[in-house]
């Protein structure tokens, strides 16, 4: 995780919980050159945060990942969308700001973070 040197902490929140239905399987666990799209996008969000939730459906799907100190929640309102997991997320959350993501976001731009 990144020290903090600012002023508040930030947590960041990758939502997995989609239910898989365009592409047939899990998108976070779809390989991505040497990589799960998973492990790419919590690489990005962990280098710009204090803490990191992992929010899915079913979290033992996600317990092989091996990232500490990353917490797995359960989604309080499995399979009904992105608002469940955003609530989920911000429940366990203890910092003022969150950084919210998609697990299927492996490239998200080096400006991402800018405005932190």
């Amino acid at each position: 995780m990144a020290k903090s040197k600012r002023k508040h902490q930030v947590t960041g929140i990758i939502l997995a919980g989609g239910s898989s239905t365009r592409i047939g399987k899990n998108k976070a666990f779809l390989q991505l050159g040497s990589r799960l799209v998973i492990e790419h996008t919590i690489a990005r969000v962990v280098e710009v945060v204090d803490d990191l939730l992992l929010v899915a459906n079913n979290v033992e799907e996600y317990r092989d990942l091996r990232v500490e100190p990353m917490k797995l929640v359960q989604d309080v309102i499995p399979y009904r969308g992105p608002l469940g997991g955003i609530l989920s997320g911000l429940e366990i959350s203890t910092t003022p700001i969150n950084l919210i993501v998609a697990c299927d976001m492996p490239c998200l731009g080096p400006n991402f973070q800018k405005d932190r």
